[in-house]
């Protein structure tokens, strides 16, 4: 993960285009707080196998 995607997921929403068509990502794990995923975000991921979410009870929002 480069230092740009790193600060994106610093922030409680991952906003669109910030993984979007990374084939080489493999796996990805969404910090507590992010509550908002872009609709699309992982298209193109080609090589994404492992995807962890945040379990909290807080409600996520996705596209």
């Amino acid at each position: 993960m480069t230092a740009k995607e790193e600060r994106k997921m610093n922030r409680k929403a991952v906003f669109k285009s910030a993984f979007y068509d990374h084939s080489n990502l493999e796996s990805l794990t969404i910090p507590d707080g992010v509550t908002t995923i872009a609709a699309h975000e992982f298209e193109g991921c080609s090589s994404l196998k492992d995807l962890m979410i945040p379990t909290k009870k807080q409600k996520a929002t996705v596209g």
